[in-house]
């Protein structure tokens, strides 16, 4: 090899596998190929759902216990009739969104205040991590007991449920950090709303939209499990009036109700995550 051509292939000459990941690039940004998987996706479901459906109406048995989509998306048309769907679906939301911001915004505040200061960090973490590891599903009737059974208990518990995810995550990132890299930044004068807005902030944005995509369900999660315990009100309280009946097809239709809520908020979360990372990289 000449020293020309030496150069050229020191300077990044795309090679054949450059090429290719080029050409797959290209493929998966085609509008034939979104089209084909949409395609793709729209037939699994459309067999799953037949099958369900045959599966469903070929006995009294398998009714009782799979029930069918056509009795699901009949008892989810009656709800929406129903002007006390709405009131639960109300509460539900409002038990798991003000429990979540809570624990989002307890998360931040206390990663903000240990680990400036290595000492308390060192102090504190040990009991963050037992606190972690109670099982919050068992320690949920206290939650009863402290509060009632009103919507203040199932707040807390959601929001004890989001505290230690958003934390950790939120921990992480700032752990993550290069210390000389913050080093240098102070050298060269950076104030501390600076070193946030252009060092902290730029870090974390993974971290942070990952920890509060995974706490969206459990947020669900939680505010419907405290309903399963105590509560007169809520998605949760329809689901598990179902449950005692052996009505499956109302089951059903509270879970998808739930799951159609969090996957719409995290596709929020990831239009705003591909918002912050073209921020980031400006």
């Amino acid at each position: 090899m000449t020293k020309v051509e030496t150069e050229i292939v020191l300077a990044g000459d795309p090679g054949p596998a450059d090429n290719k990941i080029e050409t797959y690039v290209a493929v998966g940004d085609s509008l034939v190929y979104r089209a084909l998987v949409w395609v793709t996706r729209i037939g699994i479901l459309a067999a799953f759902l037949g099958g369900w459906q045959r599966l469903g109406t070929s006995s009294p048995y398998w009714e009782l216990v799979v029930s069918s989509p056509s009795k699901i998306a009949s008892e989810f048309w009656t709800w929406l009739g129903e002007a006390d769907f709405w009131s639960d679906l109300r509460i539900t939301l409002t038990e798991a969104g003000v429990g979540y911001f809570i624990g989002v915004i307890s998360a931040i505040v206390v990663v903000g205040i240990i680990v400036p200061i290595p000492l308390l960090d060192r102090f504190v973490r040990p009991f963050i991590a037992v606190a972690n590891g109670l099982p919050k599903v068992v320690l949920a009737p206290l939650f009863l007991v402290w509060f009632g059974i009103g919507l203040r208990s199932k707040v807390y518990f959601v929001a004890t449920f989001i505290f230690f995810i958003v934390f950790y995550g939120v921990y992480t990132a700032v752990k993550s950090i290069n210390r000389d890299f913050l080093d240098n930044t102070r050298a060269l004068g950076a104030n501390k709303a600076q070193m946030i807005r252009h060092v902290y902030m730029p870090a974390m944005i993974t971290w942070v939209i990952s920890s509060l995509r995974i706490g969206i369900p459990f947020s669900i999660l939680a505010a419907v499990f405290s309903e399963f315990l105590g509560g007169s009100e809520g998605i949760g309280v329809r689901i598990a009036h179902g449950q005692q009946l052996l009505r499956n097809a109302e089951v059903m239709a509270g879970v998808l109700v739930l799951a159609a809520v969090a996957l719409s908020l995290d596709q929020l979360l990831i239009r705003l995550e591909s918002h912050l990372s073209r921020w980031r990289g400006r």
